[in-house]
């Protein structure tokens, strides 16, 4: 398969929309590659490693990806697509801000207009089955952005189901879900799916014929729940199952872990 190169994006805009969320707004010839139907579609983007003033991109060759010298080699992080003008080659990416340092959230929470960044994808795996008569959003802060964007892209017959955890002290937004057809319930992240999140799930009587799932966010959560969903007979097209973190561990500490728990 002849994967396209990573490419630069601009920043054409950044402002905070929550106090949790930075949404910057990119422009970048080649985003016209996105998928139309391009939801929550994992990317990667690449900043520049501290003490760098430029960015040096990697180089994709039929052997594998050529990283530049390790002076100059870029840092990766793992976002979602928030939304895409495809024919305007704007791409928007909500950034969760951190309390604590982080190389991803400390960018986004002082980028301007005309800072660079890298991109490589989008990934192919959809989030959702557009057939499911029912659909079951899933997540955590983490997961808000690619959650909201399926919620905006699947048909307005679906009935949506959300169930999103967050942090002690985060408030929701009535902006974040919206629409007749979608029913929001939102926790207080335990990191124990058993207390409460599994329970209600129990209760809800899916119905595994009828129902698709996009479930992400923090590892035993995400982990717990698809081996759950699993058991119901839930079919593989419509159950989307991936953790995005591990709560205790940064991205560098989960990397090898987490595409273990998705190749599962």
């Amino acid at each position: 398969m002849n994967l396209p190169q990573p490419i630069l994006l601009r920043v054409e805009e950044s402002r905070r929309i929550h106090p949790s969320f930075q949404r910057v707004v990119f422009r970048g010839d080649g985003l016209s590659r996105v998928p139309e139907n391009c939801a929550g579609l994992h990317i990667k983007l690449f900043f520049p490693a501290p003490g760098q003033d430029s960015l040096t991109l990697p180089v994709r060759r039929e052997t594998g990806i050529e990283w530049p010298p390790s002076d100059k080699r870029p840092v990766s992080r793992t976002f979602s697509i928030r939304a895409c003008d495809r024919q305007q080659e704007k791409l928007t990416v909500d950034f969760v801000l951190h309390p604590e340092p982080g190389i991803a959230s400390d960018w986004a929470a002082n980028a301007n207009p005309g800072d660079l960044l890298g991109l490589a994808g989008p990934g192919e795996v959809t989030l959702y089955d557009p057939e499911a008569p029912v659909q079951y959003l899933i997540g955590d802060l983490s997961a808000l952005p690619a959650l909201e964007a399926v919620a905006e892209e699947m048909p307005a017959s679906t009935d949506i189901r959300v169930f999103i955890e967050l942090p002690e002290g985060v408030e929701s937004r009535p902006e974040w879900f919206r629409g007749d057809n979608i029913r929001v319930s939102y926790l207080v992240q335990q990191y124990d799916p058993e207390s409460e999140l599994l329970p209600l799930l129990r209760a809800e009587g899916i119905d595994p014929e009828a129902t698709g799932v996009s479930l992400a966010g923090e590892h035993r959560t995400v982990v717990a729940l698809r081996a759950w969903l699993r058991s119901l007979g839930l079919p593989k097209p419509r159950l989307y199952a991936v953790p995005y973190w591990r709560f205790g561990d940064d991205e560098e500490a989960y990397h090898a872990d987490r595409h273990e728990v998705m190749d599962n």
